[in-house]
């Protein structure tokens, strides 16, 4: 399992945050990831975001985001170019 120092998702470009903290970028708001179904009025995943093994939520549904220090770990690592 890799750290965030060295992925690929890890990102600081809003630039606002403490410069210890980046936003993880794989890990994305479920609101954008899904679409309501009102037959079943249920959430459903998007074809795109299958994959995804994690996702954040806010009470507004307006942004979310994970944010980590360099030293978290995570199994969806992805080595930066």
């Amino acid at each position: 399992m890799g750290n965030c120092k060295g992925c690929a998702y890890w990102d600081n470009s809003d630039g606002y945050l403490d410069t210890r903290l980046r936003t993880c970028k794989k890990v994305v708001m479920l609101w954008n990831a899904t679409e309501f179904d009102y037959k079943t009025d249920t959430l459903k995943l998007l074809p795109k975001y299958q994959d995804c093994l994690a996702f954040a939520q806010d009470g507004s549904d307006y942004r979310a985001y994970l944010l980590t220090f360099a030293e978290f770990g995570c199994v969806q690592f992805s080595p930066a170019t």
